[in-house]
């Protein structure tokens, strides 16, 4: 593992087909979003800095997204086009059932074991049983790993979640999720 560069530039994903807004993040950002899709942990996303400044990180991008969850920062990162897609992806060899599909995009939307079953209408453990049983037929190790190997697999929608329609009024060509990063004792080392 590389450590999270210190380029300063910004990532832009694509914009929305509807008004035009575009999603941007810093490349730091961009580097760690990339990390979560893979799967890395904390730890690895800390790199020699440890598990608390990759927890740091992980909430930073779930806060520029609005998202609730690691997986669904990833599904909305997929979506916008802020991370790429692998060139190949094997499909499970016993396909993904209709019911692990259903859990997946649950899984996506960030909601959590007792939400997903309270939509579903089971029991939080039939949940958790079916999101372990997806990780084991896409080798993903965890959730947003998962959700992007189903993207990857196009298995889940891809259509652009509008930015406009969230925070109406505040729709501009060049829309930036993440504020800039603070100056700590006036200078930028390590961020």
């Amino acid at each position: 593992m590389t450590a999270l560069s210190a380029k300063r530039e910004a990532v832009h994903g694509r914009a929305c087909p509807l008004c035009g807004a575009r999603v941007s993040v810093s490349a730091v950002l961009h580097e760690v979003l990339c990390l979560m899709a893979s799967g890395a942990s904390n730890a690895q996303i800390g790199g020699g800095r440890g598990e608390a400044r990759g927890g740091y990180l992980v909430r930073r991008v779930l806060a520029c997204l609005g998202a609730s969850r690691r997986a669904h920062a990833v599904d909305l990162a997929c979506r916008l086009g802020l991370v790429d897609m692998p060139a190949e992806v094997r499909p499970p060899y016993q396909g993904i059932p209709p019911h692990l599909r259903a859990s997946a995009v649950l899984l996506a939307s960030g909601l959590s074991y007792r939400e997903a079953a309270e939509r579903q209408g089971r029991s939080p453990s039939a949940v958790r049983a079916d999101r372990h049983l997806l990780y084991g037929r896409l080798g993903a190790s965890g959730g947003a790993h998962a959700v992007y190997l189903l993207h990857a697999l196009q298995k889940l929608p891809a259509g652009h979640p509008c930015v406009c329609l969230k925070s109406p009024g505040r729709n501009s060509p060049e829309k930036q999720w993440c504020p800039p990063p603070r100056r700590v004792h006036g200078g930028d080392a390590g961020r």
